[in-house]
């Protein structure tokens, strides 16, 4: 499980396809967004965090692609975030075994 930031960011940035360091500072931020948003809807990381990771990638990844355009909340609307996200928070509310 990846707690720390640095690491997360990194993979990111590999989802991303991202090979350069110039916006690190505004990928981490779009990551905290993506995560504050997610905690926000009830959602536990601990429960799955592969599965997490990958809804918070690609929610910083269409953010920072749509930077400016966008809102995290129209973001999680994206139909296949958006179905993941219910299955996280699934199970979130029932202990992982949803």
């Amino acid at each position: 499980m990846l707690d720390n930031m640095t690491e997360r960011l990194s993979l990111c940035k590999k989802y991303m396809i991202i090979d350069h360091d110039e916006d690190d500072m505004l990928i981490s931020s779009l990551l905290a967004a993506s995560d504050e948003y997610l905690e926000g809807a009830g959602i536990n990381r601990d429960i799955s965090p592969s599965q997490y990771d990958l809804v918070a990638n690609a929610m910083t990844l269409e953010a920072y692609e749509t930077r400016g355009l966008t809102k995290m909340v129209e973001i999680a609307q994206t139909p296949a975030i958006r179905q993941r996200i219910v299955q996280l928070k699934l199970r979130s509310n029932y202990g992982g075994n949803a």
